[in-house]
């Protein structure tokens, strides 16, 4: 299937002596030919074989990847990783990087032409305090407040972490 932001017919561009030039985009290297085309959306597939996480994602479309990446329900989806064709018939796509850096992707590493992120987004728990200092430090003081803090904030979680065992390891 043909793969872009929109559905219906479009017209696919292409070499039959180098297929690497083929796409959406009419250039010098791929105009000898053309054909129309049926194109669906990435999200389209997704619902069709019932995806929802996905692991690893990888879009090499000739320089409509931030269309087709833009054609699926990311908040449903969420990839973990992404390859993405950065550089297509000598051009590089510098969208690419903010696009997915606003969406808590981390740039990993360049493979070819391709970059690799990885979904970095923190998920913040509010209500949570950890406390990680020796218990003689005032951990008996937070306990006794403990109880009038749940009262006023339901979901608080408290964490006491600490290397009980420092002392005795070291002296």
């Amino acid at each position: 299937a043909l793969i872009s932001n929109k559905q219906g017919k479009q017209t696919f561009y292409f070499n039959p002596n180098d297929p690497d030039t083929s796409g959406l985009i009419k250039t010098k290297l791929n105009e000898q030919e053309s054909i129309q085309l049926e194109a669906v959306t990435l999200e389209s597939i997704l619902q069709e074989e019932k995806i929802g996480e996905i692991d690893l994602l990888s879009i090499d479309t000739e320089g409509t990847e931030l269309d087709v990446w833009r054609s699926m329900d990311w908040e449903k989806h969420k990839p973990k990783i992404v390859v993405v064709e950065a550089v297509t018939q000598k051009e590089i796509n510098v969208e690419i990087i903010p696009e997915l850096e606003k969406l808590g992707y981390s740039y990993s590493m360049t493979i070819g032409p391709n970059l690799v992120f990885q979904y970095t987004q923190i998920t913040r728990k509010p209500h949570l305090m950890v406390y990680g200092s020796s218990y003689d430090r005032g951990l008996e003081h937070l306990l006794k407040m403990w109880p009038d803090i749940k009262k006023e904030v339901l979901d608080a979680e408290l964490h006491v972490f600490y290397g009980w065992n420092l002392f005795d390891k070291v002296y």
